[in-house]
């Protein structure tokens, strides 16, 4: 599958599922027979220790991460509880205080197309 085919499979989930954790991501991968596993941390482009999620490859995280710079799905922060249930979060601080980013922390996150997209696709 190529880069932009993802994409749009990824877009298309976002659509049709509203608020995707990263979590979600990986079962879509999974049920795409996508290799995402690896050993990069995805951070937040303005802030290094600002941890989104870890344990891809290299080029998941370039295609989600050019579609979140390119304004496609936009970042929206979300509770703990919404990776737990899936059994799955990072074993780090949660990022609390949005102005507090001199150590590495973990923002919870959940991914929603931009409103732009939204308008696009609907």
């Amino acid at each position: 599958m190529s880069k932009d085919e993802l994409k749009v499979y990824i877009i298309n989930y976002i659509k049709y599922h509203t608020a995707v954790s990263f979590v979600d991501l990986e079962e879509l991968f999974e049920s795409l027979h996508i290799e995402y596993q690896g050993e990069f941390t995805f951070v937040h482009v303005d802030n290094e220790n600002i941890v989104l999620w870890h344990g891809w490859s290299m080029e998941v995280i370039n295609i989600v991460g050019n579609l979140l710079t390119s304004e496609q799905l936009e970042l929206e922060r979300t509770d703990v509880t919404t990776y737990a249930r899936h059994g799955m979060y990072l074993d780090l601080p949660i990022m609390t205080n949005p102005f507090d980013c001199s150590d590495t922390r973990w923002l919870p996150v959940t991914l929603k197309l931009s409103d732009t997209m939204n308008t696009l696709l609907h």
